[in-house]
């Protein structure tokens, strides 16, 4: 009778290890980490260009339809710059209109994967250079206003809870 109830405690204790690292692995399979970095851009002329006050609402319809499309042409650069394999998705997260020249700010992130080496100053020239090859669809970016920032800490992607936010799949 001893050696019977071992054997059930034993297999009891085999069942709950098991479930317990498949829920782990699990765990850091949906975990992915990412380095996110900041930027701006300025766009200076083209359909983008138009601004509506309801845009500095985060939560508009107005902010979400214009910063997909933002986000679908921060996309297209990373696709014909090559470094697609690297990239994670763009999510716009604010615009300011700037009368003076006139221009529509964008700030926005971008999510790369962390264990590749890349340069902040070298990311910033890759996409530059995409711009000028590319161009941003419909619109004009003023080069001279695109600033990145490497957030040094990579940061878990977790699923995206706006229609703002793209991640390439």
């Amino acid at each position: 009778l001893s050696l019977m109830l071992l054997v059930v405690i034993i297999g009891a204790l085999v069942a709950i290890v098991v479930v317990t690292i498949s829920r782990v692995q699990t765990h850091n399979s949906v975990l992915k980490l990412v380095r996110q970095y900041q930027g701006t851009l300025r766009i200076v002329d083209g359909s983008l260009l138009d601004f509506d006050a309801k845009m500095l609402d985060t939560k508009s319809t107005k902010f979400t339809e214009r910063a997909a499309q933002i986000e679908q042409r921060i996309d297209a650069l990373f696709d014909y710059s090559g470094l697609g394999s690297i990239y994670e998705g763009s999510t716009v997260t604010g615009f300011r209109f700037i009368v003076e020249v006139p221009a529509l700010e964008v700030q926005f992130n971008i999510k790369t994967k962390v264990d590749v080496d890349l340069n902040v100053l070298d990311l910033l020239t890759i996409i530059r250079d995409s711009v000028r090859g590319k161009g941003f669809a419909d619109a004009t970016v003023d080069l001279a206003s695109l600033t990145l920032e490497d957030q040094r800490l990579p940061t878990s992607d977790s699923p995206p809870n706006s229609p703002a936010s793209t991640r390439k799949g």
